[in-house]
């Protein structure tokens, strides 16, 4: 397998599985003895800490115009830590990227384009080179979530409905370089999609 380091980006609706399909891979290179790192966003930052209190379901304290900048500041700071994970030759896998804001904030094309706008500025040119859409449905996905301890105001069938046809036209516009997994099926057999998929991406 190549050994470059890779930026891998994993998207998707709440519910989808990314988080158990990000720990799978970081195991899996491990296992190849290619040194990784897993991160997130909102991050740990103090900025990211600050917008997960705000979006939980009982604490909604701002508009989407406002959660916009506080992801597009967070993602300032997180661009810097992952160009410094890369330079040390690591792995980086990142659980939601700018895609997150596209699909989550970007509720109009006005707001899209100012998305766009900010994180060109921000983002030091990093882009990742691969980015897995595990792709539920929205009813799967509230299944999966509806005993979480807690809860954000994102997580009802109509918004979520909109946020997985944002991702899809992202898809379609064909940005960045998408790769779209079917999260439906069992964990074994989504991370073996996962994982034929970058492989060939690294051939």
């Amino acid at each position: 397998m190549n050994k470059n380091k890779l930026f891998i980006v994993f998207e998707g609706i709440d519910g989808c599985g990314k988080s158990t399909q990000i720990r799978k891979l970081s195991k899996y290179l491990s296992s190849l003895n290619e040194a990784n790192v897993c991160t997130k966003e909102p991050t740990d930052g103090a900025i990211g800490v600050l917008i997960r209190n705000s979006i939980k379901e009982e604490n909604v304290q701002f508009s989407p115009l406002t959660q916009l900048f506080l992801f597009s500041a967070d993602r300032v700071e997180h661009a810097n830590w992952i160009q410094r994970q890369l330079d040390a030759r690591n792995h980086v896998l990142c659980d939601r990227f700018i895609d997150s804001t596209i699909a989550y904030q970007g509720r109009t094309k006005a707001l899209e384009k100012a998305i766009l706008e900010i994180n060109s500025l921000s983002l030091n040119f990093i882009q990742p080179d691969i980015v897995f859409f595990i792709d539920v449905s929205v009813d799967i996905a509230l299944k999966r979530i509806k005993n979480r301890v807690e809860t954000d105001c994102f997580e009802n069938f109509d918004f979520l409905k909109s946020v997985r046809q944002r991702y899809l036209n992202r898809i379609k516009s064909k940005a960045l370089n998408y790769e779209l997994i079917n999260g439906e099926k069992s964990i074994e057999e989504t991370f073996s999609s996962i994982k034929k998929t970058l492989l060939n991406f690294r051939r």
